[in-house]
């Protein structure tokens, strides 16, 4: 049975065509960088295997772990908790501190962190003002061209995308909608704040 879901598990290991056909895995890095599938040599086939067994005993571990008395175990004391707070937002708590030191299900995680973040800056956030990214997304909008070349943040950000997780389909091309995505926090960030304006550690 478990044989199934294994081969099921890995079959999700798809193909993302750029031109090229590459193998990734669930979070969208490329298995075999700049490798034509159906041009493989044998020893690129038993590499292949080598890396689908890896991935396929990864997935038996965790199919194991997620069947022991621990690991269900953990997982309730988190949906008590979850459920106990259903109608409020999340709030540091020392139940909160223990349960995330054991880590955050994945299922969960969008849900707690999101809340965490949100409590933490909400009193930033009540002082700025709604439509604050907004603003600076307009700010970012209304640079021109000869201003941003001579904004040494800018120009820094610039040259970090293209840097920015190349073995990732998400970062792989400077046009990909997360590098967009990215540059327009950063760029936000150099006018939210302007003493910093930008680092490579953000």
């Amino acid at each position: 049975m478990w044989h199934r879901t294994v081969i099921a598990l890995t079959l999700k290991l798809h193909c993302y065509r750029s031109g090229r056909s590459r193998l990734m895995d669930s979070l969208g890095f490329y298995l075999n960088d700049d490798r034509r599938r159906h041009q493989m040599q044998r020893s690129d086939m038993f590499e292949v295997a080598a890396e689908l067994k890896s991935k396929s005993d990864e997935i038996v571990g965790q199919q194991e772990l997620e069947q022991s008395p621990q690991y269900i175990d953990w997982l309730q004391k988190w949906d008590s908790f979850l459920v106990n707070s259903a109608t409020r937002t999340l709030k540091p708590s020392a139940e909160l501190k223990n349960l995330v030191r054991t880590g955050v299900p994945k299922t969960y995680r969008r849900r707690v962190w999101r809340s965490l973040i949100n409590y933490v800056v909400s009193d930033q956030q009540a002082d700025l003002g709604n439509g604050y990214y907004e603003t600076l997304l307009r700010k970012v909008n209304s640079i021109d061209s000869a201003t941003a070349e001579n904004d040494s943040a800018l120009k820094q950000i610039d040259l970090d995308l293209a840097r920015t997780l190349p073995t990732n389909r998400y970062f792989d091309e400077p046009t990909s909608e997360k590098i967009v995505i990215l540059r327009r926090v950063l760029y936000a960030y150099r006018f939210h704040n302007k003493s910093v304006g930008y680092c490579q550690v953000l």
